[in-house]
């Protein structure tokens, strides 16, 4: 909170009050003692006080009798910092009998300052009872009770002042500040709004502002907030990190890239906005910026565990798992909310596949904190991959009850309960996985991702209007997505309706060109529809993204297979199998090939294997083989 520094400046009734008084007693001056008490007040006006005070000790040795000589001595050595001088002057004008609501204001005055806040109550109260309407002395009393931590009378007194000043810009200001120590936002924020309404340059008003909104996750209000701030004066305390770090969270990395920037190059030598910039560096994927940006914060803050969070993250995102490990593990030692490092350290494990030192770290991050939902985020994860489906979702809904508005604890509800209706073969866990989705939506209403897993739901319960719908708004959130579209082609191939999903899926592989399941899929559809050639060229695409794709190599074959193309199908095939070697029907083309192609032998030998995993095949394989003997 601040307070108005110029209460007597700002509102001179207090002289002009005592004016009328002052006429009656001028008229016993003499010309001399009247133009020094005139040129007095003059001075006060202007703010010198010093000379005002020198003036006005002439008066009073002359005229002992002068009330209101007394009262503006005693306000000119407020003024001058000679708060015990001027409260004593006060005093004597009190002793004389002098009662009025100005002369206790200005004893408020003079205790708030010397930090007597209780006297100060005390006085600003005389102040009120001999005049309702005393704007001062309700306005320093709204102040001194916030500054006791009263903000409930804080608050009363300064409505009062705005019923008596309507268009006072700080009354409005502190309001909003009592509002805010109470945790009464939306007064607050109404508070600081009319501040800025009535006084545009009030940067304290836009500070709050931003800061409020940004603790409520307001991020773009935020922004707006510090970004004007900024415009309004650059130089304002930390308002460069502030707006950086609501343009971050807001996910506008490019804008908070250029203001840092500009920053940096106007103030090199503030290395908190190179941790910033490094941060929207790795957000706007220019990794190595971000490690560059980061590694000159720690060469000027080496103890910064902050720091080498951050470029953890930041070697993370590049792939660099290594370092990301040794900058975690520097972070942990460094005592900077070891709990994230632990967390970031069981992500990086888990992408490696290191179990057991995942678990250790999500499980050590819990201990140190157990409020927080990300640690039981990673522990879902890790009990999902091992498809231990019940704890995980255990682990998601621990999450939930810590942050009922996070997102990804439902997501991860509603993968298992999919995963576990795939093993069970049953549909009966599909009805929690909608629940699970729509849960999503009700926090992200524009969550593009949770409409296509809602429509893979509804797909796999054969409502497939329903699918539809959900990936026709899942793409009217994304005209780019190519994961929308490739759901719509699986469920248009579903529903029989064929030309559409090629279609859908053509556009999947336009718009992501690398998406391999696109591809596969796209290349099944071609060959259920005998398009044998543009089969070949999706399967071919398939394993040149998936190298160790068994499936892409298997249907290859088959197509080539279906075009006589022997030699090609025998690769093809002998390659799927190298890589799964119980493919049956891998096993039988690849039999009926080497029939075709003369290799008996080689079709003898994949019968005997072929007979342990599938007879029915087997005794097909075994029909062409004699066959083909009797024929010899």
């Amino acid at each position: 909170m601040i307070t108005d520094k110029n209460n007597f400046k700002e509102d001179f009734t207090t002289i002009s009050a005592l004016d009328s008084a002052v006429t009656e007693t001028s008229e016993k001056l003499s010309k001399s003692l009247k133009s020094h008490y005139e040129d007095a007040l003059a001075y006060i006006k202007r703010e010198k006080f010093s000379e005002a005070i020198k003036l006005l000790e002439s008066v009073i040795s002359s005229l002992p009798d002068f009330d209101n000589a007394y009262f503006y001595l005693g306000l000119s050595k407020f003024k001058t910092g000679k708060y015990t001088e001027g409260l004593e002057t006060c005093k004597k004008l009190l002793n004389r009998g002098f009662r009025n609501y100005n002369i206790y204001s200005l004893v408020g005055s003079i205790y708030e300052a010397m930090r007597d806040y209780n006297k100060a109550i005390d006085a600003f109260k005389q102040s009120i009872s001999y005049n309702p309407d005393s704007f001062d002395s309700h306005f320093n009393l709204g102040v001194i009770y916030s500054y006791k931590q009263i903000y409930t009378s804080s608050i009363n007194s300064l409505i009062e002042c705005i019923r008596l000043k309507p268009k006072h810009a700080l009354s409005y200001f502190n309001l909003g500040c009592s509002y805010l120590h109470l945790e009464d936002y939306t007064k607050s924020i109404e508070a600081f709004n009319k501040t800025i309404q009535l006084q545009s340059d009030m940067y304290d008003a836009y500070h709050n502002l931003g800061i409020i909104y940004y603790n409520q996750e307001n991020f773009e209000k935020s922004a707006e907030n510090f970004r004007t701030l900024y415009t309004l004066s650059p130089n304002y305390e930390n308002v460069v990190v502030h707006l950086g770090a609501a343009l971050f969270k807001a996910k506008r990395f490019r804008e908070a890239i250029d203001i840092l920037e500009n920053e940096i190059k106007r103030n090199p030598d503030d290395k908190t906005l190179f941790l910033i910039l490094g941060k929207c560096y790795y957000k706007d994927k220019q990794y190595e910026k971000g490690i560059e940006t980061i590694s000159n914060f720690l060469d000027a803050n080496p103890n910064s565990g902050e720091g080498y969070l951050e470029i953890g993250i930041c070697y993370w995102y590049s792939g660099m798992h290594d370092k990301a490990i040794d900058a975690f593990t520097h972070a942990v030692r460094l005592q900077y909310e070891p709990y994230v490092s632990y967390i970031w350290l069981g992500l990086v494990n888990s992408s490696l596949k290191k179990i057991k030192e995942a678990y250790e770290a999500f499980n050590l991050a819990k201990y140190l904190n157990d409020k927080l939902p990300d640690s039981f985020i990673g522990l879902g994860m890790l009990e999902m991959m091992n498809e231990n489906y019940i704890d995980a979702i255990q682990s998601f809904q621990h999450a939930a009850a810590l942050k009922p508005n996070m997102p990804l604890a439902y997501f991860g509800i509603g993968e298992c309960q999919i995963r576990m209706s795939d093993v069970t073969n049953s549909k009966f866990h599909l009805s929690s996985a909608i629940l699970a989705f729509e849960e999503v939506l009700r926090i992200e209403p524009l969550n593009e991702r949770a409409y296509i897993k809602l429509g893979v739901v509804y797909d796999r319960m054969e409502n497939y209007k329903k699918s539809i719908e959900c990936y026709a708004k899942a793409k009217s959130l994304n005209k780019q997505s190519a994961e929308a579209d490739l759901y719509l082609g699986l469920t248009l191939v579903h529903s029989a309706r064929y030309q559409d999903a090629l279609k859908a899926l053509r556009s999947s592989v336009e718009i992501q060109p690398n998406l391999a399941p696109a591809r596969f899929h796209l290349g099944l559809l071609y060959a259920f529809l005998d398009r044998h050639k543009n089969a070949i060229q999706e399967f071919e695409k398939t394993i040149e993204l998936l190298p160790n794709f068994a499936e892409g190599y298997k249907n290859l074959g088959l197509m080539y297979h279906s075009n006589e193309d022997y030699e090609q199908a025998i690769t093809s095939l002998e390659k799927a199998l190298e890589l799964e070697p119980y493919l049956a029907d891998a096993q039988l083309n690849l039999g009926i090939a080497y029939v075709e192609s003369g290799n008996l032998d080689g079709a003898d030998k994949l019968y005997k294997e072929l007979k342990k995993l599938d007879e029915s095949k087997a005794d097909s394989l075994l029909f062409r083989i004699n066959k083909i003997k009797v024929k010899k």
